[in-house]
């Protein structure tokens, strides 16, 4: 026996010995063993020595051989486990064939039981339980130094556990390099930890240097890395040699990481820096052309993302940081176009370029000026990529001719972008057209230089119609590399000083060399009348939705125009945080509080009572519950979980209980990962983060004692339009309809209050007019429409069809579920906007579009579909079941444990149908709503919200859209405040989105209209009479870069430019203290006294507002605070202003205050005419002397 401990003690110390000779110390200081010697020390001579020395007899040493070598084999564990005494155990781990695929394993302690699982499979092995714990903790002690990664070959996603070591011998502590997402940093791996096809970093000794992007630590940019990560996977089978092609993607515990060659040349910005310009004497001929030919290059690879056979990308950040110089080990350098992980994908390739993306936002020095024209939101189309190609050919060609010096010079006077607008039109940035007009006089004619000019400059910084599409870049620049590489001639310097005196003296340069016609954005008129350029308005046909023209709706393709169909247009979560901004931007709106959650017991009970706990209650599962020793034990004076919870803890526990592995999964949800500690919250109905969200609900069964405990509540949700599901629906109606007062329909019901046209919901399903019935309930539908082909109209040539019968199954899946709940709820008739207005006829649209005050509120209930963003989608289908979990507290009482999904501001108010502009107006005038979301349905009237599971919710200030008499409530809440009521509204509402520009005004109306009515004052474009000077005091939100969007009006329309809703974009209302405020009347006049405008004012004829104009004073002017709508740069000797109030005279001092707006003349029909451009604080000294009175339009 003695020497068989020998012996095993010699073999552990000379496979101790081989290991610390094939082993490398990381960055951590932790060992690992070299990828490439895990075969060289297990071989089966070794392998059968050793088990001969331990006297295995033939037989079973044969079987253990074959299990360590065959397939994958056990090698690792035959190093482990020879290295720590361990053989003994070799014959179980084959007896259960546990080889290496089953490495790396967790212990995980419950108590007295101890459960080993493979964290790759999450397979459990029970025959560890036999194992001393010594000899188990060694095995997993032991895995880690056998188990470091190799990156680069065929596998491209890691997960790791955070014990897991990474073959990295160095890495720098401060990045190389940091952004918005993460960090880059420079790290050297061992070369037999990474294939050798990509050893494109520098090799020293037995390391390679790679470069690691380590993503920020932050819950939301999760999902931008796996986005990243999925999307740089794709990038690895295109064939270019200028894409720079990701190694691998992996996560280390609460990390996530990317591994990419490193670029030992930096980026093209840093190698022009380095090289400083070109030999004024003509001596870099080899240069240019290594130049030209590496951009025929760039291009290439653009060509293939643009137009891949499988998939095609766009990049939507080309800029020079992007593009990676790598010198190849002495041979060649080559130019790769990097940060490709938040470009966007489609699937099947489309050769058209107008094609658009939901890309994260690119760099704003190189975006092109349509996107600008939607205010950034717009999807990025291939040609968006062309243009920053264009600015960068721009760039190489000012260093190709004046050296980088004089670069660095261009890019201070275009920082912002390549183009300007100083007007309504978009223009070439006036420096950049001078650089191009200074070289146009510069350059010798058949020169390399004078091409690359001639193309960037009617090629590529053109407008979006004209743009040519990658291939064509491609070709051209490949021809002028052809020229460069046969001809020396061609590619001779010619070097001139940039910018010259004639730049530097110049104040304004002449109209015509401001003006690009071929920049002119869809539907802008030029403001140069002679100059020639395209009619945009005859671009293809994917182009007219870029269009901010607005036609009437007989000018519309059939189905395409109409009130209702209006849905935000371009709403990607897109790698910034579209949504979060959103829900960022909507917490700090004043009219959202959080919603309380309180149990409704007396409902709940009256429910069951009506359908039979029996039917709705959660199905019964074989057996409990897998606990833990603590949840295992809870009574029904005991919480269910400990309130200090450490997450590591936690996650441990949650491998063998279910309550545990459910809260975990529910913190994770929430961005709370381990290792941390927290403190829970726990009442009778929730489990939740303290001063965070709740995480679990907790319900009573009805018959139990444990209800003064715990609330009643529905576990398993109903099935959508069973039976039970319209009874809750009915239960909910008549509950209001016999207790809330409130709700109650307040006038006489008639066929005057009825829509015009409403849809039978009977057999057959037709149209009608609501003048040949008599006055009945109706259902609304609030839906988003979608794409134009994705929508069922009623239209001038198929009316008289659909009032005949029409086909059920033909029609959008929402509609049939809006009609299926209808017919549910015992209701004839339905209202659903693009079926009940004629859409091609603007008559009876505009008619109708001034009717929704009644729709809504006349409506029964209305049917929100708050999830779907398309009317294909339908409302009915539901999420997975809620997972519910079965706790037994005694042999009589039970509780329901389920994720807490009560969340009305997520599902609805921040769901994509509540994003459209229509639906404020649609949700407020509404009496009563039922809103299907993808996670359950919500009841919402003037008394609360009602959850599905049988919650209730109620919020003192968001509640006020729910008001049946809107906006009553609101009135009370706000008490004297009406104009803060007023603020509150029309910035939420300036905050969403629509199709059509000119739908902001419109879909305003019904609510406008209402309050108007509650003021006892007039109403029009955006603003009471009563409030006129409060409401002229708007300026733009948000972004200081971000500006509005003046909306093109159809003939005969308009709204006045001192109108907030005369154009695109968020708003917010000067802050003020209306008591120490005087209105300055004397220096206005309201046109809203003298009689409601027709049409909500937006005829010609009306919106007029005369103002007493007085100059500023230029001097002061870098003293002023002016908030511009659109742009800032005016000719500031025109800028006028208009005061509209000041400090009163009690609270004078030196710095009193004057609240004006800004105007500027403009020519129209009528002749000089203002408008206004933004919004001042002034003091008195900044305003001049010399007024004059002038319209404002």
């Amino acid at each position: 026996m003695e020497n068989n401990q020998t012996v095993k003690n010699e073999v552990t110390e000379h496979i101790r010995t081989l290991i610390e000779k094939a082993s490398s110390i990381n960055f951590q200081g932790k060992s690992f063993v070299h990828y490439d010697k895990i075969n060289e020390l297990v071989t089966r001579e070794r392998v059968t020595t050793v088990l001969k020395s331990l006297k295995v007899n033939d037989g079973r040493r044969q079987l253990l051989e074959d299990f360590v070598f065959a397939g994958t084999g056990a090698r690792r564990l035959f190093l482990i486990l020879a290295s720590t005494r361990l053989l003994d155990h070799l014959s179980t781990l084959q007896q259960q064939r546990f080889n290496d695929d089953a490495l790396p394993i967790k212990i995980v302690h419950d108590g007295a039981k101890t459960v080993v699982i493979s964290l790759n499979t999450h397979t459990r092995h029970e025959f560890f339980s036999q194992w001393d714990m010594n000899d188990r903790d060694l095995l997993s002690l032991k895995q880690w130094e056998l188990l470091a990664p190799k990156f680069g070959d065929k596998s491209f996603h890691f997960s790791f556990d955070a014990d897991h070591r990474l073959p990295y011998l160095e890495r720098e502590e401060r990045p190389a390099s940091d952004g918005f997402f993460g960090e880059v940093f420079l790290t050297r791996i061992h070369k037999a930890h990474l294939a050798e096809t990509q050893w494109h970093g520098t090799v020293t000794g037995d390391s390679v240097t790679i470069a690691v992007k380590k993503a920020k630590d932050h819950k939301e940019l999760a999902q931008f890395f796996d986005q990243e990560a999925d999307n740089l996977q794709k990038i690895k089978v295109y064939r270019s040699p200028h894409l720079i092609k990701p190694i691998a993607a992996y996560s280390i515990g609460n990390e996530r990481c990317l591994i990419f060659p490193w670029a030992d040349g930096g980026n093209l910005d840093n190698y022009w820096a380095k090289l400083k310009g070109l030999n004024p004497k003509g001596a870099d001929t080899k240069k240019v052309t290594w130049f030209i030919m590496q951009f025929v290059g760039l291009c290439s690879a653009l060509k293939e993302l643009h137009t891949s056979e499988t998939e095609n990308c766009i990049h939507g950040d080309l800029k020079p940081e992007n593009i990676l110089l790598f010198n190849q080990d002495g041979s060649q350098a080559i130019l790769q176009i990097a940060d490709l992980g938040l470009a966007a994908f489609h699937v099947e390739a489309n050769t058209n370029m107008r094609v658009a993306s939901g890309v994260r936002s690119g760099t704003s020095r190189y975006m092109p000026p349509e996107m600008d024209q939607h205010g950034g939101e717009k999807s990025r189309g291939r040609a968006y990529d062309i243009w920053s190609m264009g600015c960068i050919l721009l760039e190489l060609l000012v260093w190709f001719t004046s050296g980088y010096d004089a670069l660095t010079r261009f890019k201070q006077r275009t920082s912002n972008y390549f183009w300007t607008k100083p007007v309504r039109d978009y223009i070439i940035h006036p420096d950049v057209e001078s650089y191009m007009r200074l070289a146009e006089q510069k350059l010798e004619s058949d020169s390399l230089f004078k091409d690359i000019l001639e193309l960037i400059r009617t090629k590529l910084l053109v407008n979006k119609a004209n743009r040519i599409i990658a291939r064509e870049l491609h070709s051209k620049l490949e021809k002028i590399g052809c020229k460069c590489q046969n001809s020396p001639s061609y590619t001779a310097s010619a070097t001139f000083t940039y910018p010259d005196t004639k730049i530097d003296n110049r104040k304004t340069p002449p109209p015509t060399a401001l003006i690009s016609p071929n920049l002119e954005v869809p539907g802008q008129q030029s403001v140069v009348g002679t100059l020639p350029g395209p009619n945009l308005n005859d671009a293809a046909t994917d182009e007219r939705l870029e269009i901010v023209v607005v036609r009437p709706p007989d000018e519309l393709n059939p189905g395409s125009g109409g009130t209702m169909n209006r849905e935000l247009v371009g709403s990607t979560p897109q790698s910034c945080f579209t949504s979060v901004l959103m829900f960022q931007q909507m917490q700090s709106n004043s009219l959202h509080d959080p919603w309380q959650s309180t149990p409704d017991d007396d409902f709940a009970r009256s429910f069951f009572e009506k359908v039979g706990w029996d039917r709705v209650k959660p199905e019964d599962h074989a057996g409990s519950p897998k606990l833990c020793s603590h949840c295992s034990t809870i009574d029904s004076s005991a919480e269910l979980l400990p309130r200090d919870c450490d997450l590591s803890e936690l996650q441990s526990s949650s491998f063998t209980c279910e309550l545990c592995e459910l809260l975990l999964d529910r913190l994770r949800e929430a961005g709370v990962q381990p290792p941390r500690r927290i403190t829970l919250r726990h009442t009778g109905a929730h489990i939740g983060i303290e001063g965070g969200p709740d995480l679990l609900s907790i319900y009573a069964d009805p018959g139990s004692s444990l209800q003064q405990k715990a609330p009643l509540g529905i576990p398993r949700l109903l099935e959508p339009a069973s039976p039970e599901h319209f009874t809750l629906l009915q239960q909910w109606l008549q509950m209001c309809d016999s207790t809330h007062s409130m709700c109650r329909r307040g006038y006489q019901e008639g066929p005057s209050n009825m829509p015009t046209r409403l849809l039978d919901v009977g057999h057959p399903l037709r149209l009608i007019d609501s003048a040949s019935i008599t006055a009945d309930r109706y259902t609304a539908l609030s839906h988003c429409w979608g794409i134009t082909s994705q929508r069922f109209c009623t239209l001038q040539n198929n009316i008289n069809q659909l009032k005949e019968s029409i086909d059920f199954e033909k029609i959008p899946q929402t509609f049939q579920d809006a009609i299926i709940v209808t017919r549910g709820l015992g209701i004839k008739y339905i209202w659903i906007d693009s079926i009940c207005i004629i859409q091609d006829d603007s008559e009876d649209w505009y008619r109708e579009a001034a009717k929704m005050e009644l729709v809504f509120s006349g409506a029964y209930c209305t049917l929100g579909a708050s999830s779907s963003k398309s009317s294909v989608e339908g409302f009915l289908a539901r999420d997975p079941p809620r997972r519910c979990l079965q706790l037994s507290v005694s042999n009589t009482c039970t509780l329901f444990v389920c994720p807490a999904i009560d969340d009305f501001h997520r599902d609805v108010e921040l769901g994509p149908l509540n994003r459209r502009g229509w639906v404020l107006q649609e949700r407020a005038l509404s009496r009563r709503s039922i809103h299907y979301t993808s996670t359950q349905v919500y009841w919402e009237c003037g008394a609360g919200v009602h959850c599905e599971t049988l919650t209730r919710l109620r919020n003192a200030k968001a509640g006020f859209l729910g008001d049946a008499n809107f906006p009553k409530f609101a009135l009370e809440y706000y008490r004297d405040g009406r104009q803060l009521l007023m603020q509150d509204l029309f910035e939420r509402y300036s905050e969403l989105a629509f199709t059509q520009p000119t739908d902001r005004s419109v879909a305003l109306l019904g609510l406008q209209k209402r309050m108007a009515q509650a003021f006892r004052t007039q109403g029009a474009y955006g603003i009471f009479s009563a409030y006129f000077a409060r409401g002229l005091l708007w300026g733009r939100a948000g972004d200081p870069h971000q500006r509005m969007e003046p909306i093109v009006w159809a003939p005969g329309h308009h709204v006045p430019s001192w109108s907030w809703l005369s154009k695109l974009g968020a708003i917010k209302y000067m802050k003020l203290d209306f008591k120490k405020i005087e209105w300055a009347t004397g220096d206005f006049k309201n046109p809203l006294v003298h009689g409601s405008p027709a049409w909500n004012g937006q005829k010609e004829e009306n919106g007029v507002l005369p103002g007493l104009a007085r100059p500023l004073l230029l001097v002061e002017v870098c003293h002023l605070v002016i908030t511009f709508d659109v742009r800032d740069d005016y000719d500031f000797e025109k800028l006028r202003c208009v005061v509209v109030g000041r400090d009163k005279m009690d609270t004078w001092t030196d710095d009193q205050k004057h609240y004006a707006l800004i105007i500027y003349p403009r020519s129209d029909i009528n002749g000089l005419v203002y408008e206004r451009v933004g919004v001042a604080t002034l003091k008195a000294s900044h305003i001049g002397d010399g007024e004059s009175w002038v319209n404002i339009r």
